[in-house]
């Protein structure tokens, strides 16, 4: 399983490098090549397995600038070029610094770094843009567009692809590949502090022709699409963030309301899923959160055909979890998932004997077979394209 995860990875990377050209009509995430494969089965052969493993961790990254001999940006570049970390989150920062930043790290890493931010409101929901001082005048951002609830108010499926579309190309230009968005949550409950505007709305048909759309925006122009939170985290009352969270919907219930919006991201190939970190009874009636029970991770999001019909995403964790230590994710991991969003990685926590043990049990299994080509190599971009980011 970790060999078809990072497997996946590689050829989203191989993809991304050599396919994006200047001002063209942008490509489909279909069109992926059987060379882009042969590249990515070549890399994994040469991985080991703990770097296999290092390609599943994301460490978190302020956006903004930093000097060269600056500690925090030197333990990150550490990490990308010690420890063969697998991508970058990008979070705040002005356009320009961010694509400094990642530019930097792609120079700095032996394989392509996929770089994910959370874009829900477009690329300026992380490339804010600044002000000069002492005049304090406007260096302006990216595309700042409404929370999802002002496009689910229009009921216009072409105002999300739009949405999505400018996301993937601006998001693009700064070097990032990955937009985890959108938010296929359904707003079901008046008490939720957490999703209100960022969910398209209460009705799940609406959430998910608009949700949709919006995927579909964002990877017919070259970026990642990733749908959050499933099995779905509109109908809580915590707020996940500070706390564990809780769905005590039935699975009637899921499926006929919460699962709606994910199944129908998955018809134009929607190809991530964060997961909601929290118990979810009507899945599983253990207490583990959705991000650590292969009960809803693997049964029910990436093994079974009962949520998609035969075609499944790559799951992603909830960033809740990245509190987790390294040696506790692999022991209880579930098949496939990305353990990313965690801002302290000692390079000592890839190296540990519980997780070299983990991932031994794991490396003798016999790997499921992939139901899509998924991750690294599947989509149009990455670098050698115009705009700030993202030249290697």
């Amino acid at each position: 399983m970790v060999a078809r995860t990072v497997r996946a990875l590689l050829a989203c990377a191989a993809a991304t490098l050599s396919a994006c050209a200047p001002a063209a009509t942008p490509r489909s995430l279909s069109s992926s090549t059987t060379r882009q494969a042969v590249w990515a089965d070549s890399v994994l052969a040469t991985l080991s397995l703990r770097d296999k493993a290092a390609q599943m961790v994301w460490p978190w990254v302020l956006g903004d600038y930093t000097a060269a001999d600056d500690p925090a940006y030197r333990r990150v570049e550490r990490l990308v070029r010690e420890q063969h970390v697998g991508g970058i989150i990008i979070s705040v920062g002005s356009p320009t610094e961010i694509a400094s930043k990642l530019n930097a790290l792609q120079q700095a890493s032996a394989l392509p770094l996929l770089v994910g931010a959370d874009l829900e409101t477009g690329a300026a929901f992380r490339a804010r843009g600044g002000y000069f001082l002492p005049n304090a005048i406007d260096l302006g951002g990216a595309t700042y567009f409404p929370y999802a609830m002002g496009i689910g108010a229009t009921r216009d499926t072409v105002f999300a692809y739009q949405m999505g579309r400018a996301t993937a190309r601006e998001g693009r230009a700064l070097g990032i590949h990955m937009a985890f968005a959108p938010v296929l949550d359904v707003n079901n409950n008046p008490k939720n502090p957490v999703i209100s505007l960022r969910s398209f709305g209460e009705n799940p048909q609406l959430v998910a022709s608009l949700g949709a759309a919006f995927v579909r925006g964002i990877q017919e122009n070259g970026m990642l699409a990733t749908g959050k939170h499933f099995p779905g985290h509109g109908d809580t009352e915590q707020n996940s963030h500070l706390e564990l969270s809780r769905v005590n919907a039935s699975r009637a219930r899921l499926d006929s309301v919460e699962l709606v919006p994910f199944r129908a991201a998955v018809k134009p190939g929607v190809r991530g899923m964060m997961t909601f970190h929290g118990p979810a009874p009507g899945l599983d009636t253990s207490s583990l959160p959705a991000t650590l029970n292969p009960r809803i991770m693997t049964d029910c999001c990436v093994d079974s055909g009962d949520p998609w019909g035969g075609s499944s995403p790559m799951p992603w964790k909830e960033p809740g979890a990245g509190h987790m230590s390294m040696p506790e994710g692999t022991t209880r991991r579930p098949a496939g998932n990305i353990l990313c969003h965690a801002p302290e990685i000692p390079g000592t926590s890839i190296h540990g004997g519980r997780v070299r043990a983990g991932l031994s049990r794991i490396g003798n299994k016999k790997p499921a077979q992939p139901r899509s080509e998924k991750g690294k190599g599947s989509h149009p971009s990455f670098t050698n394209c115009p705009g700030l980011g993202g030249e290697k």
